[in-house]
């Protein structure tokens, strides 16, 4: 995933799907952390860790996360008991590009 590419595209996107700024800070929070992590396919983040980042309520952040999935842009899997989320970022530019 070519991080500049991807939120240039977000931000093309964006001119025609307006979203909340919150739900525009965690999207670039989850690339960040995607990007940290070497561009995994799918990747883990803890609650609590987007909650620090963010300064969210937790209830803001599952509007901002289930409003990111309703859009398209990407996809979560919630886990059992205190195991983190799985995240995968729905890329806007494909990889043979």
């Amino acid at each position: 995933m070519n991080y500049i590419q991807e939120i240039r595209a977000f931000y093309d996107w964006l001119l025609t799907n307006p979203i909340p700024a919150d739900a525009q800070a965690l999207w670039h929070a989850l690339m960040y952390i995607n990007n940290k992590c070497g561009w995994q396919e799918r990747f883990t983040v803890a609650n609590t860790t987007l909650l620090s980042m963010l300064g969210f309520s937790r209830p803001q952040l599952d509007r901002m996360r289930n409003l990111l999935i309703q859009v398209g842009r990407i996809e979560y899997e919630k886990r059992k008991g205190r195991q983190a989320g799985i995240y995968r970022i729905i890329p806007f530019v494909s990889h043979n590009e």
